[in-house]
């Protein structure tokens, strides 16, 4: 008996499905190694994010590139996705400049953006971010520089909450962030990942091996 939610671990690690994947296209477009490739919310095409700080959208049946988005990024760009809700006419991505940005107005026809929103800046490479289950506004970013952000983009402030981690001794613990500025502890823990529960998405894992609740994180 397989659990709703234990059902789609057990087909993506099945080796009979593995083994009868083929290649279907080769989708051709950056000028960089390509870190993120995700689907739309309409399934129809997927967004990919490179080194060469653009974003690209290709159609899945034909493989053709049918979008191209220059950003404001100056480095890798790590991840992008569209936001839930909003048909891939809101895009959010971090980079290795530290910079959380989302990329509104986005035209299906044309890929032509209408505005560009530096979020948050992380002291360091901005890895990932995670999209709140069950939100079509709240998500997560970590960084290189131990911090863990926690967004809405209902909020006049994106950011509404934020924790470190540090180490202290030969134990991790994670600290509220100085209201008006970052936690000073020499000893930070960068995060390189983070992915919130499906079923508790007020609970969030980080570095993947720190838990740690959003309602323990301080409200800015």
């Amino acid at each position: 008996d397989i659990g709703a939610l234990h059902l789609p671990r057990k087909v993506i690690s099945s080796q009979y499905l593995v083994e009868r994947l083929s290649l279907q296209h080769r989708l051709r477009g950056h000028r960089g190694c390509v870190n993120s490739i995700m689907f739309l919310e309409t399934l129809d095409r997927v967004l990919t994010g490179s080194d060469d700080t653009d974003l690209n959208i290709f159609d899945i049946s034909t493989g053709e590139m049918v979008g191209h988005i220059p950003t404001i990024h100056t480095n890798n760009i790590f991840w992008a996705k569209d936001l839930p809700g909003s048909v891939g006419r809101s895009i959010l991505s971090c980079a290795a400049d530290g910079r959380v940005i989302i990329h509104e107005d986005v035209d299906r026809e044309t890929s032509s953006v209408g505005s560009s929103k530096v979020l948050f800046r992380h002291r360091g490479r901005a890895h990932r971010l995670d999209l709140m289950h069950g939100s079509y506004s709240c998500f997560f970013s970590c960084g290189e520089d131990g911090v863990v952000n926690l967004y809405d983009l209902r909020s006049e402030r994106a950011v509404v909450g934020s924790t470190v981690f540090h180490r202290s001794g030969s134990k991790y613990q994670s600290s509220e962030l100085v209201r008006g500025g970052l936690h000073t502890s020499p000893h930070r823990m960068p995060c390189y990942c983070i992915s919130s529960s499906p079923t508790r998405p007020q609970v969030s894992s980080c570095t993947l091996e720190r838990l740690f609740s959003s309602t323990k994180i301080l409200s800015l």
